[in-house]
């Protein structure tokens, strides 16, 4: 994983993202999600492709029922992307990095 890229947890989770006044891209993942590992790339390249302007983060579910419970995260890849504490946008499931990119260009610029 890169340097763009913050691992958040429970106790971090409100900081790095509620408080936060910039756009944060919530990864919610798994070790054992096949699918979870094939989207690495793309959260990586898409964290270098808007640095200033978004902060990645990515948070392990089987470590952090607090946050899971809280957003009610049933199904993994999870991504929510928060502005100024609130989710404005969610997807479920791996997505493309063109789509991802069209979201974010969307929604930020």
């Amino acid at each position: 994983m890169n340097n763009n890229i913050i691992k958040v947890t429970d106790e971090t989770f409100k900081k790095n993202v509620i408080q936060n006044e910039k756009f944060v891209l919530v990864d919610f993942w798994a070790p054992w999600c096949g699918p979870c590992k094939t989207f690495v790339p793309i959260l990586e390249t898409v964290s270098k492709l808007y640095v200033g302007k978004l902060i990645v983060v990515k948070i392990n579910i089987d470590d952090n029922p607090k946050i899971i419970n809280t957003y009610q995260i049933k199904n993994i890849p999870t991504l929510l992307l928060f502005k100024n504490g609130k989710v404005i946008h969610s997807n479920v499931g791996v997505i493309s990095q063109e789509r991802l990119e069209h979201i974010l260009n969307t929604t930020i610029n």
